[in-house]
């Protein structure tokens, strides 16, 4: 009943309140009788709007007339307005309707209790549906309800097993007396009025707050949350004059899902799909390729960089068993010419433009006057296997617990130096050893003395850290997993 009350929205909050309080009342006063419940609950609306001829000895508007106040109403006044009331009636008319099912007051928190006490006995996080315990496990809870903690007992007892002890005894006794307790408390009449009291009093500290901090305390917030921020983004995209093109990484796999997710969820998905489809005219066919075809190059595993080299070491034919591979009978990407000659284009166009750049672009000066050596350096390394990286990667170097030694700066009176020219072009630039420089702060002390820990993993490797790993050839090779570190 509360929501479709809810969904009028009309109806102040205050009055919801108050009709369902009389409600309650209504359903607890006339319990197990159907004909008085039914007749109680068609005179509350008639009774909210100021209508006592039908009212019975619960209504104190017949002892003194002038003086009667709605108790929960505001200013105490009732309702008024036909289109409210008859907003209204339908809502108590069904539920008068319904008068044999609620007339016994049923109520499932005795099955939500019950099934909190078994789940405390067989945890759903743990499986033991299979197990032999699960049959003990549901009769213990059970048996919990029906008897209380002190059930144990009883079943020790009956089993001759050894008592429980008087500590843990006492222990229980005490958790079933606090139950009873509190069960007979939360059914007094000054119980129930003081929960109401305190309900009402939350209420108005919410009421008050959500006047200095907008609508966080209200229910279903964070949907009108949610939905401004989408209208504004909406508003934004039509602000836009050009075409718009969202981009994220792994986008399509994580973002877009739950955008959309969230746009349907406040119901703006027409709007968002309208925006989008305006915004979206003049960038069906992205750089000649259109996004069907960029979605599936990018789905078959096929990087720039492949596409980039395929097409510069093969051409067009390469390109074309590249994007046509079949694979359980159906092309990598595309089998259409027209589409590859389209890819064949924008790869030819993005190597003019490489070019353009190399050629006319800024140049890097920091090694201008020693280029020519660092690029022999470049090339007289760049198909030389890391024998190293392979042999530590077979050997589990890098994850085997060793001890390691201590040596410093003060202990190495004679160690081989290179010039910082030497290192430039031992490290085939500059970026390399700038990156140095990080990796030996986490070494030196405040007396500029340099401390690592080392051990000597076979007659010609040396194993460093603190901080990081290091492999070193003694002689005078400097190989490494990750980077190059001068000898």
């Amino acid at each position: 009943m509360s929501k479709q009350l809810y969904a009028i929205k009309k109806i102040p909050k205050a009055a919801i309140e108050y009709l369902l309080y009389c409600f309650n009342n209504a359903l607890r006063a006339n319990e197990g009788s159907v004909e008085f419940t039914k007749a109680a609950i068609l005179k509350i609306v008639p009774h909210a709007f100021g209508e006592h001829d039908s009212c019975g000895s619960w209504c104190n508007y017949a002892s003194n007339p002038e003086a009667f106040r709605h108790k929960y109403l505001p200013g105490g006044k009732p309702l008024t307005g036909d289109e409210l009331k008859t907003s209204i009636l339908p809502i108590f008319k069904q539920a008068a309707d319904n008068a044999e099912k609620l007339a016994p007051r049923g109520s499932s928190q005795i099955n939500e209790n019950c099934n909190a006490v078994i789940t405390s006995k067989a945890p759903k996080a743990k499986y033991y549906s299979d197990s032999s315990s699960s049959d003990f496990r549901v009769a213990a809870g059970i048996t919990q309800v029906n008897l209380g903690r002190n059930y144990i007992n009883n079943v020790i007892s009956t089993l001759h097993l050894s008592p429980l002890k008087n500590k843990s005894l006492l222990y229980r006794i005490r958790r079933d007396e606090k139950r009873k307790k509190i069960n007979s408390l939360i059914k007094t009449v000054e119980f129930k009025k003081k929960r109401r009291i305190l309900f009402r009093n939350r209420q108005k500290l919410n009421a008050s707050a959500e006047a200095r901090e907008g609508i966080t305390y209200q229910s279903n917030s964070e949907i009108d949350i949610v939905k401004r921020a989408i209208t504004g983004f909406i508003a934004f995209l039509e602000s836009i004059s050009s075409s718009v093109m969202l981009a994220a990484h792994n986008g399509l796999k994580f973002d877009a899902p739950r955008i959309l997710t969230l746009i349907k969820h406040v119901d703006l998905l027409r709007e968002f799909q309208s925006i989008a489809d305006k915004k979206n005219d003049g960038s069906k066919q992205q750089c000649g390729v259109s996004v069907n075809i960029i979605t599936k190059i990018a789905k078959a595993g096929i990087s720039m960089c492949l596409l980039q080299k395929t097409y510069r070491n093969n051409g067009f034919e390469g390109l074309k068993i590249l994007l046509s591979q079949s694979i359980n009978q159906k092309p990598r990407v595309t089998a259409r010419i027209m589409t590859m000659m389209a890819i064949q284009k924008k790869l030819h166009e993005l190597i003019i433009a490489c070019f353009l750049h190399n050629e006319f672009g800024a140049r890097l000066d920091s090694n201008v006057d020693f280029s020519e050596k660092v690029e022999d350096a470049m090339n007289s390394k760049k198909h030389l296997d890391n024998t190293l990286a392979s042999e530590v990667e077979t050997n589990r170097w890098a994850r085997r617990n060793v001890l390691f030694n201590t040596i410093t700066s003060d202990n190495l009176t004679e160690f081989p130096e290179l010039t910082e020219r030497e290192l430039k072009i031992f490290f085939t630039g500059s970026y390399q050893m700038s990156q140095a420089v990080s990796y030996l702060a986490e070494v030196v002390n405040d007396d500029g003395i340099i401390t690592l820990q080392y051990v000597k993993i076979t007659p010609s490797i040396i194993k460093t850290q603190p901080l990081y790993t290091i492999f070193l050839m003694l002689d005078c090779k400097v190989e490494t997993s990750s980077f190059m570190l001068g000898y």
